[in-house]
């Protein structure tokens, strides 16, 4: 049995696949396998994967008919493991070939649960980005580190909790797991939820990890597109219930916040609402209607994090908020739109 698995999901990254899978078999730690969840591809991915797992033979494919989701498709990947470590590697990213190694000699010589790189996003146009990194080039933390960790991961972009950033904390992209970690707590990759699933993942480990280590020995490239930030053409009506459903679900393990932790757990409620809002403005008035609008407001009007927001005097929010949330509160959304239309089109001239 191989020591160390390297999961990941293909749907339709037949572009990229190249490039990610010879980071794999680059790697100088060679007590590797590779569990490639092939879901439901349509493009040349199979044949790519077929490539490369008729040279290779530590790869183990799973090829799915239909697509269920990246969420599925690594809770399935991480399910097929049986090495007693694990990462995660999206299939249009690549890493350096001592990724493995470095993660693998740092979770064992400081008999960690977790062990986590820093991240950089590699655009299209080689472009790279590199996020603001910890003043120590290796940081243990401890179960007591936790109160801290926790809070990162919703308001990542911050450094009020750690006292630097640390943004990587909450995705699984650059970390390695231990897997008896994993499976004695059982905690499951979340195959319902599409978004902030892997916070949710991070959080509960996180939650009830002994050590877990940090180090700038090496990295991993997270590709981003030119252009992918930008909001889908196309109305997502399924997107508010989905929000919904994973702040229920942060809303219950968050339920011991207290401090700063707050503030964390209220920029994460307000953020999604904006998120969901900002979804409608920019699809009004073509595929929204005014009674659309209305309605999302009411809705969110009646969320609980929402009168979490509303009741907790000491969140903080400036002006530009409190007016927000006052015009969902009374369903009043015109101001906010015409507001939203006008910055819209000063960016186009």
């Amino acid at each position: 049995m191989s020591k160390v698995a390297i999961v990941t999901s293909v749907y339709n990254k037949a572009p990229w696949l190249d490039r990610c899978f010879n980071s794999f078999v680059n790697q100088t730690f060679s007590d590797l396998e590779f569990i490639v969840i092939n879901n439901g591809s349509t493009d040349e991915s199979a044949t790519i994967i077929g490539k490369f797992a008729k040279q290779d033979p530590r790869f183990r494919v799973i090829t799915l008919k239909d697509n269920i989701g990246p969420s599925g498709a690594y809770a399935l990947g991480i399910e097929k493991v049986n090495t007693e470590y694990f990462a995660l590697c999206d299939s249009d990213d690549y890493i350096p070939n001592n990724y493995i190694e470095v993660l693998f000699k740092k979770i064992c010589e400081h008999n960690a649960d977790i062990s986590m790189c820093a991240n950089d996003m590699v655009w299209d146009n080689g472009k790279v980005a590199t996020n603001n990194r910890p003043p120590k080039s290796e940081i243990i933390f401890t179960s007591d580190d936790k109160s801290m960790l926790l809070p990162q991961i919703i308001d990542h972009h911050s450094n009020l909790y750690l006292g630097y950033y640390l943004a990587e904390i909450g995705v699984l992209w650059g970390k390695m797991y231990r897997t008896d970690f994993v499976r004695n707590l059982g905690i499951n990759y979340d195959k319902d939820v599409w978004i902030y699933c892997d916070w949710l993942f991070n959080f509960e480990l996180i939650n009830s990890l002994n050590r877990m280590v940090y180090t700038e020995d090496t990295e991993y490239h997270f590709y981003q597109a030119a252009g992918s930030f930008t909001r889908s053409k196309k109305m997502n009506w399924n997107e508010l219930a989905r929000r919904k459903v994973v702040l229920d679900k942060f809303s219950s393990i968050c339920s011991e916040f207290k401090g700063k932790s707050v503030i964390a757990l209220n920029r994460f409620y307000f953020g999604n609402i904006v998120s969901v809002l900002g979804m409608y403005v920019e699809h009004f008035p073509k595929e929204v209607s005014k009674i659309d609008l209305i309605k999302v407001a009411k809705e969110i009007s009646n969320w609980t994090q929402f009168k979490y927001i509303i009741d907790n005097k000491k969140l903080g929010l400036n002006w530009k908020q409190k007016v927000l949330v006052l015009l969902i509160k009374h369903n009043f959304m015109f101001p906010y739109v015409l507001r939203s239309k006008i910055r819209q089109l000063l960016k186009k001239n």
